[in-house]
């Protein structure tokens, strides 16, 4: 082993080893939640130099990615790769059990989650019943709790939608709503161009909507709004079961495993579940 490649200095908080002690210094920030790397137009601060560089771009206009082919230009590394598939018109990773194929390897076992795979896992610990989705399952709870649900979760693709729109939103699932809109990257389809628009972002990379306070951007008007929250102490969420209170329905969802006992990140190599994925990573050093 060369000196380069030897890295003898090791975290004690997540046993990740370093070649140098001032990268382990850096590192050690990520465990002490210290943020000392301000952006120098807005004051945020960061825990990485490298994560402050990258935020940073949002102000500059910075965009170091360069698409080879027709030149088009992004800030981060993610939207060039998305870009990129528009000039990759081959599709090697074919379903096995369909005729459909996809640019990537993501984007199959994401197809076969959805529609060759689902198993209804998510049980009830009250009476027992059981839901293809986490959201099924969250919508259900309520009615043991006497709390009047605004939204609930289609058992098909567990989407929350209105109890009003539910019958409407079926409709989708059996045909009989036309969807014109169809992707030429990865060949879903849609019903309105607004959302159509909106998927095709993923591709593209285009993140139209921007925090005015601190940077972020977003390529959905609806992920704005929820990053909005960020910056206000008002905490709409509330868990039915106990005192909790969060100011995204993301935290809401993510607490909410602590009372189904839904653990959705499972490791590739044995049985070992999980609630966090952060946990699931540490794990995955045991069959290193």
């Amino acid at each position: 082993m060369t000196h380069s490649e030897s890295k003898p200095y090791k975290c004690e908080e997540c046993d990740k080893t370093f070649q140098c002690p001032s990268h382990v210094k850096v590192h050690m920030l990520i465990h002490t939640g210290e943020k000392p790397y301000k952006c120098k137009v807005c004051g945020r601060g960061f825990n990485q130099p490298q994560a402050r560089k990258k935020h940073e771009r949002l102000h500059t206009g910075e965009k170091p990615h360069v698409c080879k082919i027709c030149g088009r230009a992004f800030a981060e590394k993610g939207g060039l790769k998305g870009h990129e598939v528009i000039h990759n018109l081959e599709r090697p990773h074919k379903c096995l059990e369909c005729d459909k194929a996809f640019h990537t390897e993501k984007r199959l076992q994401i197809h076969n989650n959805n529609s060759h795979t689902r198993e209804k896992q998510f049980q009830c610990e009250v009476c027992a019943r059981v839901y293809f989705s986490h959201a099924g399952l969250y919508s259900h709870m309520l009615t043991h709790t006497g709390e009047r649900c605004r939204k609930m979760a289609c058992e098909i693709c567990g989407k929350m939608v209105t109890q009003s729109s539910i019958k409407r939103h079926m409709l989708c699932h059996n045909g009989a709503i036309p969807r014109p809109h169809k992707c030429t990257f990865c060949e879903k389809t849609f019903e309105t161009t607004s959302h159509f628009q909106r998927h095709i972002r993923t591709h593209t990379g285009e993140k139209p909507f921007t925090c005015d306070i601190c940077g972020f951007s977003t390529h959905i008007y609806a992920s704005l709004k929820r990053h909005l929250r960020t910056h206000s102490d008002v905490k709409l969420y509330h868990c039915m079961l106990c005192e909790f209170k969060t100011n995204q329905d993301s935290g809401l969802k993510y607490h909410m495993m602590i009372h189904t006992g839904e653990k959705p990140h499972q490791c590739t190599v044995c049985d070992f579940r999980c609630n966090d994925k952060g946990n699931l990573g540490k794990h995955m050093k045991v069959h290193r």
